[in-house]
C-alpha cells in the first residue's frame, strides 16, 4: 500500500485519501450535473383509468377528482384553473379516446427524461434552473408552459394536450429542449 507524507509529516494512505476527500469530489460532481425534481401526476392519472368500467358517468367524475386533482390540487388550481364536477366529466368522455397516448408518452418519459437535462447542460454550461418539471392533465388546457408558484418554478407538460395535438409519436426531446430553453 502506497502511503504519502503530507506537509506535516503525517502519512496517509490512499485509501484514507480517498475517503477524506470523497465528500469534497462527490460535491464537485454534483455542481455539474443537472439534477431537476419529477412530479409525475399520470401515474395516479393512468392508475385512474385502469378500474373504470363498473363505475357510473357521476362515479367516474368523483374519483376523478378524489385520486387525480384533489391530492395535488394546489398544481391543478394553479395552472388549471378549478375543476367542477361538471368540467371533470366533460374533460374525461374527451380524453377516454386519448388514455393510450397518453399511456405510451408516459412510458417514453419513463425511459428517456432523466438524461434530457444532462443532455441540455452540456450544449448550455451555464444552465442553473432548479424548478420542478410536472407532467399532468391540463384538462387540454396547454401542451406545455409554467411558471412561479408559492415561490417555486414549475415548468408544466400536459401529455392530454400533447397526445391530442402530437399523438403517440410527438418527439418529445424538442418540446423538452424548446421549454427548457425558455
Amino acid at each position: 500500500m502506497m502511503a504519502k507524507t503530507n506537509a506535516t509529516g503525517v502519512v496517509i494512505s490512499r485509501r484514507e485519501a480517498g475517503l477524506l476527500l470523497g465528500p469534497f469530489i462527490e460535491g464537485l460532481r454534483a455542481q455539474t450535473t443537472v439534477t431537476i425534481e419529477k412530479i409525475d401526476l399520470i401515474s395516479d392519472f393512468l392508475l385512474f383509468w385502469k378500474d373504470i368500467s363498473t363505475n357510473s358517468p357521476p362515479m367516474r367524475t368523483q374519483r376523478f377528482v378524489d385520486q387525480v386533482v384533489t391530492p395535488h390540487l394546489e398544481l391543478f388550481n394553479g395552472f388549471t384553473g378549478e375543476i367542477t364536477p361538471d368540467r371533470a366529466a366533460q374533460y374525461l368522455y374527451k380524453v377516454e379516446p386519448l388514455v393510450g397516448d397518453i399511456q405510451t408518452l408516459h412510458t417514453w418519459i419513463y425511459r428517456n427524461f432523466d438524461s434530457k437535462p444532462e443532455e441540455f447542460r452540456k450544449s448550455l454550461p451555464d444552465f442553473k434552473w432548479t424548478g420542478a418539471v410536472v407532467f399532468m392533465p391540463t384538462l387540454f388546457g396547454f401542451d406545455a408552459g409554467g411558471g412561479p408558484m408559492n415561490g417555486k418554478s414549475y415548468l408544466i407538460f400536459g401529455l392530454d394536450m400533447i397526445a391530442k395535438f402530437y399523438g403517440p409519436k410527438a418527439d418529445l426531446s424538442v418540446l423538452f429542449t424548446h421549454e427548457l430553453f425558455h
